[in-house]
């Protein structure tokens, strides 16, 4: 049994501030176990996901396994501290559409001109031919 301080960030930001956490081998032996305890099971997803430890005094290390590491090299290596990093993912970023290039999607559509106030024969076969392309959906 041990006592070990977690953390968990998503983007630089902190969702879970240092918290204690009690792990018992008995318990759980992957760190799967840990992030579900240090964050009362709120995240369902859990692709993504990097696992850091450390000694206070020493730089945080990558566990290359990720959530599916072993608990118990916490306990080998005398660890401390664990952090765990949610990657972010692409559906969950949403970006409003940036105003330039919406004008540059909407003046680079072909258009089909205005019709003319039919003065003339020439503006009545004009408007007709206008309404001929908007009928067959051209422009």
């Amino acid at each position: 049994m041990g006592f070990f301080v977690v953390c968990v960030l998503k983007e630089a930001k902190t969702i879970v501030s240092d918290k204690i956490v009690k792990v018992l081998l008995t318990d759980c032996c992957q760190f799967y176990n840990v992030f579900n305890i240090a964050t009362n099971n709120q995240f369902e997803n859990l692709g993504g996901i990097q696992v850091f430890l450390r000694k206070p005094p020493e730089k945080w290390v990558y566990v290359e396994e990720g959530l599916q590491g072993d608990v118990s090299m916490l306990f080998e290596l005398n660890f401390t501290h664990i952090k765990f990093i949610l990657e972010a993912t692409e559906t969950t970023v949403q970006e409003r559409p940036n105003a330039i290039d919406l004008i540059m999607n909407i003046s680079q559509r072909i258009c089909l001109p205005e019709q003319k106030k039919e003065d003339t024969r020439k503006d009545l076969l004009y408007n007709n031919i206008i309404k001929l392309f908007r009928s067959k959906m051209v422009g």
